[in-house]
């Protein structure tokens, strides 16, 4: 009588079935999980920048149009202001914001936001404000502070173009239908090509 013999236990393996390994696929170069591509930088950028200037438009509107006097504002507002104004587009919008009626009201901010927030020194935003200071006491007839201003904004930056067009202007009969026309050129521009923005 023969004996059986036991399986190997190498046939037994294989026998089995193999389990089934999950294997995460390769990022490729151009679907990185990790780094976003460059269109979608620069389109939160663009978003982001949009905003500030809106909103910082926004609150010139508002205090312009309020009761109360600028210096009534906390500091906090103003610096906000004086910061979103280092965008040139936002720049030219709050030039052309100041009109007649609210001619006094401006003076007063922009008095009020140079004295506030350019006073510690230079910044990205001390030419603006001081540009737009020289801009609302000239066209107020008070010539004299709108030169000191101009001459403030070009101590900063020599080459502030808005502030070397001012002081150009400011010795032509017809400053003030220059620069107006100017700044609505530039409004215009930006508006037809929104991709030539900032």
């Amino acid at each position: 009588m023969r004996r059986l013999r036991r399986p190997r236990r190498r046939l037994l393996l294989r026998q089995l079935p193999r389990p089934r390994v999950h294997t995460r696929p390769r990022p490729t170069a151009h679907r990185n999980p990790t780094r976003p591509s460059q269109p979608h930088q620069e389109f939160v950028m663009t978003t982001t920048i949009e905003r500030t200037r809106e909103k910082t438009l926004r609150q010139i509107r508002r205090i312009l149009a309020s009761h109360r006097d600028p210096s009534a504002f906390n500091d906090d507002e103003l610096h906000r202001i004086a910061t979103g104004l280092a965008d040139a587009e936002a720049r030219d919008r709050a030039f052309a914001l100041i009109y007649p009626t609210e001619l006094a009201k401006a003076r007063a901010l922009w008095d009020h936001v140079a004295r506030r927030c350019t006073s510690t020194g230079y910044t990205p935003y001390t030419p603006p404000v001081h540009t737009l200071r020289a801009w609302t006491h000239w066209i107020a007839g008070d010539h004299r502070t709108a030169r000191k201003a101009v001459h403030e904004a070009l101590a900063f930056d020599p080459d502030y173009r808005l502030a070397l067009l001012l002081s150009r202007a400011f010795d032509r009969p017809d400053a003030q239908k220059t620069v107006t026309d100017v700044v609505r050129r530039v409004l215009e521009v930006r508006d037809q090509h929104p991709e030539g923005r900032g």
